[in-house]
């Protein structure tokens, strides 16, 4: 279900190295294909998606700064990003329920 969103907030300066914590759902908005052969889609879509282990394949496939960034997926492809979602906003609801942006889409890849 899509639902509106309204502010975003960006993560406090002193989050530390261990943020977001693996396990942590995060949510992916965009307008990128709803399929590898549709690229149609007129609705804002989006994506829940657990936040990974830096460490863990296929995140070790993928990650060229893994303390700059940040992986989360779905292995069994359920939902995610695809081509024309790069550059959306990845976030999580924090504990004042605001949205807050934790990261940018980028690197989708089929798992």
């Amino acid at each position: 279900m899509i639902h509106p969103l309204g502010r975003f907030v960006l993560p406090p300066d002193n989050v530390g190295d261990n943020y977001p914590k693996p396990g942590w759902s995060s949510v992916a908005i965009g307008w990128g294909c709803t399929s590898w052969n549709d690229c149609q889609t007129q609705t804002l879509q989006e994506a829940n998606l657990p936040i990974l282990h830096a460490n863990i394949p296929p995140c070790t496939q993928h990650m060229i700064y893994p303390p700059g960034q940040i992986c989360a997926g779905n292995f069994k492809c359920v939902a995610g990003t695809c081509k024309g979602d790069s550059g959306g906003p990845l976030m999580i609801q924090n504990a004042n329920y605001r949205w807050e942006v934790i990261g940018i889409t980028s690197c989708d890849d089929k798992w």
